[in-house]
C-alpha cells in the first residue's frame, strides 16, 4: 500500500526582522500554582465564581451584565478577573519578548502554517470564485493534512536578537480618521539573515497540495503582498526587506497585520488599482466589530523597524519577511496509520 505521507526538511531565512511573541499574559501569573494562589486564593467562593463565570457566560452576556464587556465573545481568564473586580492584575499585558522554550527561542509551526494557509486561501478564491467563508471551510479541511513542526531552537543571544523600535510609517494620506497619533513600541526581534529549520509533512489522503504546489502559491501570493508594501513605502525612507539573493515568499509573525489581510485582494481581483478601498468595505462587513473606520481607507500605516546601526543613518525595514525552501525530502517509510 502506497504511503500517503511526504515529509520535507525546510529552511527558513529571515530577510527582515521577525517578531513572534507568546501572546497576552496575566501580570504576575505564570503557572498553575500562581493561578491557585493569586486568583482562586484557596477561597471556595472564588472557585464557585470561576465556575459560574465560565458556565453562565452566555447568559450573562445575553442579559447585558455590565461585568461582561460588549466586545467579549468567549469567557477567558482575563475576562474573569474583570468579572470579579480583581484589580491587582493587568489582564491584557502583551508580551514584547520573543517566544522562548527552555531558555531558547523558536518559530512555532502554527505561525508558519497560518501564513501558508493565508496564501492557499487567496489562491483558492481566485481559482474557484467562491466566498471567503466557503474558501475558509475548504482550507480547514485541506490543512488538516498539513503538519508543520516548530523550528529548531535558536540561540537566544545578542548575535541573533535585538530590541527594535517599531514605528508606524504612514502610506495613505487621504483619510482624516484613524491612527493619527504617533507611537513607538519596542519589541524583541529575530534579526535578518538568520536561518532556521523545520519540517512539513503532507498527508496526500487529505491535502491535495504537493510541496511544489505550496511553494508556488506562496511565491504568487506573497510577491503581491511584497509589491504592495514596496509601493506603499516608495515615497518614504523605509524598505520592505534587506537586499538578498533570496526572494521573500512568506511573511510571518506579529506586527504584520497590514500584510495578513491582503488575502482579500482575491475577492476584488477586477479592481487591481483601487482594490485597497474595496478591501476595506469587505473587511468592515466581515469583521464588523472592528468597524474599520466606517469603510474609509485604512490601514494608513505599515509598521517598520528602526535598525539603528548608525544614529546618523538609520535603516527602516518592514517586518516578518522570510524565504522558505526545501532542503531535502525526509524518508517517512516508517510512518503508518
Amino acid at each position: 500500500m502506497k504511503n500517503p505521507y511526504k515529509s520535507y526538511k525546510m529552511k527558513l531565512t529571515t530577510l527582515s526582522p521577525v517578531f513572534i511573541g507568546s501572546g497576552e499574559s496575566i501580570l504576575n501569573l505564570s503557572n498553575e500554582e500562581d493561578f491557585k494562589n493569586k486568583v482562586i486564593k484557596n477561597d471556595p467562593q472564588r472557585l464557585n465564581s470561576w465556575f459560574d463565570y465560565f458556565l453562565n457566560f452566555s447568559e450573562y452576556k445575553k442579559n447585558h451584565d455590565k461585568r461582561i464587556p460588549k466586545e467579549a465573545k468567549i469567557p477567558s481568564l482575563s475576562g474573569f478577573l474583570r468579572f470579579i473586580g480583581e484589580n491587582s492584575f493587568n489582564p491584557n499585558r502583551a508580551k514584547t519578548d520573543f517566544i522562548l522554550s527552555s531558555g531558547d527561542a523558536y518559530i512555532p509551526g502554527s505561525c508558519i502554517k497560518g501564513a501558508i494557509r493565508t496564501a492557499l486561501l487567496s489562491q483558492y478564491i481566485l481559482d474557484n470564485n467562491v466566498s471567503l467563508k466557503d474558501a475558509e471551510d475548504k482550507m480547514k479541511e485541506q490543512t488538516r493534512g498539513l503538519q508543520i513542526s516548530d523550528s529548531n531552537l535558536i540561540d537566544y543571544s545578542d548575535d541573533n536578537f535585538s530590541d527594535y523600535d517599531i514605528i508606524p510609517q504612514k502610506i495613505i494620506d487621504n483619510k482624516q480618521q484613524g491612527y493619527s497619533r504617533k507611537f513607538k513600541q519596542q519589541y524583541e526581534c529575530l534579526k535578518a539573515n538568520n536561518s532556521v529549520y523545520f519540517s512539513i509533512t503532507i498527508d496526500s489522503n487529505i491535502c491535495k497540495y504537493s510541496i511544489s504546489d505550496i511553494l508556488g502559491i506562496l511565491e504568487n501570493h506573497y510577491s503581491k503582498v511584497y509589491q504592495e508594501s514596496k509601493n506603499g513605502l516608495k515615497h518614504t525612507d523605509a524598505k520592505v526587506s534587506k537586499e538578498n539573493n533570496l526572494l521573500p515568499n512568506i511573511n510571518i509573525g506579529g506586527q504584520t497585520g497590514f500584510n495578513t489581510k491582503v488575502v482579500l485582494r482575491a475577492l476584488v481581483k477586477d479592481c487591481e488599482y483601487n482594490y485597497i478601498h474595496k478591501k476595506k468595505e469587505i473587511l468592515s462587513k466581515q469583521f464588523f466589530r472592528h468597524n474599520h473606520d466606517r469603510c474609509e481607507t485604512a490601514p494608513r500605516y505599515l509598521k517598520v523597524v528602526n535598525i539603528n546601526y548608525d544614529r546618523y543613518k538609520p535603516e527602516y525595514l518592514s517586518l516578518g519577511w522570510c524565504n522558505i525552501s526545501v532542503e531535502k525530502e525526509i524518508d517517512v517509510s516508517d510512518i503508518t496509520d
